[in-house]
């Protein structure tokens, strides 16, 4: 029986959400769609980073992808910049 606050599924959902969190910690490079789910921000602020911030990108011809390494790299010092 199902306490009042939970709903049927709901044990998929995290268990797919865990492993979605999983695949991005251990992949090497990440879509913008993993970079918009990790920095929890929308597309094109997404865009914006890429193209006037630095946030550091791979181009495979029209395919975009984010080393996860730099990823990290590039918050940390993105933070330290906002804070000085």
């Amino acid at each position: 029986m199902l306490g009042r606050d939970e709903l049927p599924g709901s044990a998929a959902l995290i268990s797919v959400e865990a492993t979605m969190e999983e695949y991005v910690r251990s992949a090497l490079l990440l879509t913008v769609k993993d970079v918009m789910r990790e920095l929890n921000l929308g597309r094109s602020k997404v865009e914006a980073l890429m193209k006037h911030e630095g946030l550091p990108v791979i181009r495979f011809g029209r395919a975009v992808r984010v080393p996860a390494d730099e990823l990290k790299r590039w918050v940390r010092e993105y933070r330290h910049k906002q804070s000085a």
